[in-house]
């Protein structure tokens, strides 16, 4: 816990019990998965770190939007090392990527896009480009693939973190009229705004039979064209990228002593648990039950 507490701060193993954490070396990004982050809404809590919220949907921004966000792009806002502030109360939370930078990082790559030292920012709004999924995407799968309690984390995790910060910081940057937008498209991890909406409906809706035809009307398109595109955005079909976020969820949930495998395999959609744990073998090379063990053992994400 205490390289996450340096980029959040004083928060507890509880208050993150239902967010998935994924640290490297001067970054962190923090995600509301199955519930809400408990020191999110502390009140007049702070951060020693800069933070950035980025929204994978703009409609999912819990404060009134601003500025027009281009299809390209997404809707973030930044927040100065120190400042004061809570989330509102609320029956049901939003997913977002909470990305916590060091200090002295961010000034280090903010100095090659601004004359000006990074300015005081309260719920400031920018735009960063779509690709910062991409490699938020990757650098989640570098630190998931060690082990947990890891005391380092991976190499190319610790290189990721290059191009998240130069992406935020450009953005922020050019918001400021400092640096010019983004320019160029690529297929990436679902970042066209169409197949956002499909991810992030799965995100939402991973404990419940999910259709493709669904998943397609969501997109406008039909199956057979929606399985193309997904596949070209993921890399993955509709039924393995369902796999994949319920297998992610699951991580998360065993962290939980109050619940049991099959309480987890129920929650994350799965027949049973014996289909659970065969799919978690597969996918992870262990067991629930091994996993659920590595995490009490170190006692820490």
């Amino acid at each position: 816990m205490a390289k996450i507490q340096g980029l959040v701060g004083p928060a507890t193993r509880e208050d993150l019990r239902a967010v998935e954490c994924y640290v490297g070396s001067e970054l962190g990004v923090f995600i509301p998965s199955v519930g809400h982050c408990g020191y999110a809404s502390r009140k007049g809590h702070t951060h020693p770190a800069w933070s950035f919220i980025l929204y994978f949907l703009p409609e999912d921004a819990h404060i009134p939007r601003e500025i027009e966000v281009p299809e390209s792009h997404t809707l973030a806002v930044a927040m100065t090392p120190g400042i004061a502030h809570e989330e509102g109360a609320s029956d049901t939370f939003g997913r977002y990527a909470a990305v916590q930078a060091e200090t002295a990082f961010f000034s280090r790559v903010w100095a090659l896009y601004s004359p000006e030292p990074p300015p005081r920012c309260d719920w400031r709004q920018f735009t960063v480009h779509a690709d910062v999924f991409l490699y938020l995407k990757r650098f989640m799968n570098e630190c998931d693939a060690a082990p947990p309690g890891s005391a380092l984390p991976p190499p190319l995790a610790i290189a990721l973190e290059e191009p998240i910060v130069h992406l935020v910081a450009r953005g922020l940057a050019a918001s400021l009229s400092f640096a010019g937008s983004a320019s160029g498209t690529s297929a990436t991890v679902a970042t066209s705004i169409g197949m956002r909406r499909v991810t992030e409906h799965i995100e939402r809706h991973y404990a419940e039979t999910i259709a493709v035809s669904s998943l397609a009307a969501l997109a406008g398109l039909s199956s057979s064209a929606f399985t193309r595109r997904f596949h070209e955005e993921t890399g993955l079909t509709p039924a393995e990228y369902v796999a994949e976020v319920r297998i992610r969820k699951a991580k998360l949930m065993l962290d939980d002593p109050a619940k049991s495998v099959t309480d987890v395999a129920h929650a994350c959609g799965f027949y049973d648990a014996s289909h659970f744990s065969s799919s978690f073998l597969k996918a992870t090379g262990m067991s629930p039950k091994r996993y659920a063990s590595l995490f009490a053992k170190a006692g820490e994400r």
